[in-house]
């Protein structure tokens, strides 16, 4: 039986988490075809709040905006400090582990977010690579090479720019509370970990990302 209700985006005029008033554009809905009603749910709005934010800072897509959050998150012992990773595989399984942090609280679409794969070492977020050359090449992340550990060869080291640090802060001012919660939950989870602890750690909850054709440690 075919449906009544089918996909359409439309404008809405609401408040943000703060309570200012925002307009949304290209808001994902659904609409009766035979009464014109049209239904948002909370989690589009909340989706659509972050691509306006995401555009207002520049990004190209709005699940920059959880890049932006983990690399900025400050955990409160350690060496790391806001605006950095240890390196691009802590990155990836943070960015995993703020997801299913979000999804634990039931918080799972309120944010845009990448695909993820199976890995060698766990899950791996699609399109983190094209992401980072995008944050890279408008000046907002460095890349550099350092050696790590026991590994032969230097892996990726991630941080901000100060112009990255700049738009950072905004979008933690601009982004509730939940998502910096879980943003650094995840950080002060995975940073202090060698990767075979990491992997230990998502093998034995997540064994569904398990594909050792495809190196995730770079």
């Amino acid at each position: 039986m075919e449906s009544k209700w089918r996909p359409v985006q439309t404008e809405v005029d609401t408040v943000n988490y703060r309570g200012d008033s925002i307009h949304l554009s290209k808001v994902n809905a659904l609409q009766h075809s035979e009464t014109g009603q049209i239904v948002v749910s909370p989690q589009s709005l909340s989706q659509a709040e972050i691509e306006v934010i995401a555009q207002k800072y520049g990004l190209k897509n709005a699940r920059g905006v959880a890049i932006f959050l983990i690399l900025f998150a400050t955990p409160s012992e350690g060496i790391i400090k806001g605006g950095d990773m240890l390196n691009k595989y802590h990155l990836q399984k943070s960015l995993f582990y703020l997801w299913k942090g979000l999804e634990d609280e039931g918080l799972y679409e309120i944010m845009p977010r990448d695909e993820f794969v199976g890995a060698e070492n766990g899950p791996l977020p699609i399109n983190l690579d094209d992401d980072l050359t995008d944050f890279e090449k408008q000046k907002l992340i460095a890349v550099t090479k350092k050696k790590y550990l026991e590994y032969p060869k230097p892996l990726k080291y991630i941080r901000l720019t100060e112009e990255g640090v700049r738009i950072a802060k905004e979008l933690w001012i601009e982004t509730p509370e939940d998502f910096h919660s879980k943003a650094l939950w995840a950080k002060e989870l995975i940073y202090p970990m060698t990767p075979q602890e990491v992997t230990a750690m998502v093998h034995k909850k997540y064994p569904e990302f398990i594909d050792s054709t495809k190196n995730d440690i770079e």
